[in-house]
Parts: C-alpha cells; sequence; structure tokens
C-alpha cells in the first residue's frame, strides 16, 4: 500500500510538519488541529531491503465549546470562562487563553476554567 506524504498535501503548509530527519526519527507534528485530522497515522521507511509500516495510533479530534457565565455582562463586572470538551483530557493537560486572537498574558493554566475580573469593553 502506497502512503502520501501529509505534509506536502496542499492545505497542510505550516499544519502538519516533520520535526525528525526522516531517517532515523519519524516525529510529526499537527498544529491547530482540524475535525478533518481525525484519522489513523502512521510511520512508513523505505530502505534498500524493503519498505516497513508502523501500527496506526488513532487520533480523534471533538469541537471544544466555550461556556460564558453570566451569559450577558456589563462593563466592571466579574465573568467565568470555561473550555469543555466531550473526549477524556490527559490530567496534565494545559489551557491557553487568547483574546481578539493574542495570547492573555500569564493566562496558561492547567485550569480548563478563566476568570475575568472588571470586564471592559
Amino acid at each position: 500500500m502506497d502512503h502520501e506524504d501529509l505534509s506536502s498535501v496542499p492545505g497542510n503548509e505550516g499544519h502538519i510538519e516533520y520535526l525528525g530527519d526522516k531517517k532515523s526519527d519519524c516525529t510529526l507534528r499537527i498544529t491547530d488541529l482540524r475535525l478533518s485530522d481525525s484519522a489513523g497515522y502512521r510511520f512508513r521507511f523505505i530502505t534498500s531491503g524493503g519498505k516497513f509500516a508502523g501500527s496506526p495510533v488513532s487520533l480523534t479530534v471533538t469541537d471544544v465549546v466555550l461556556e460564558m457565565d453570566p451569559t450577558s455582562v456589563s462593563e466592571r463586572e466579574n465573568v467565568t470562562l470555561t473550555c469543555r470538551t466531550k473526549c477524556k483530557l490527559d490530567p496534565i493537560t494545559a489551557y491557553s487563553w487568547y483574546k481578539n486572537g493574542q495570547p492573555i498574558p500569564n493566562s496558561n493554566t492547567s485550569s480548563p476554567v478563566y476568570i475575568l475580573f472588571s470586564v471592559s469593553s
């Protein structure tokens, strides 16, 4: 079975990349996960002695839901943001919070909850 090089598929530039040397390190990084990334992944190497493909690993990507409490706030009120997902997460999961696409300083945390104090527009 012939497999394609995922990093060369149009649309994957910067999304899927090989970190290894393609000779002895088969590390693959997928950034900005998409639901369409859910699949079985395996590595393959080719030598003068033939081809070998490793056993696949299964990746399931699920949507995350951002909840806000209270659902409506006025200036100078506090609001709690909670990130939820249907999948079971590793206990060492880290959350990073963003505002208008920019990272919020000192917001990396192991908690899915982020509290904004005295919100402003």
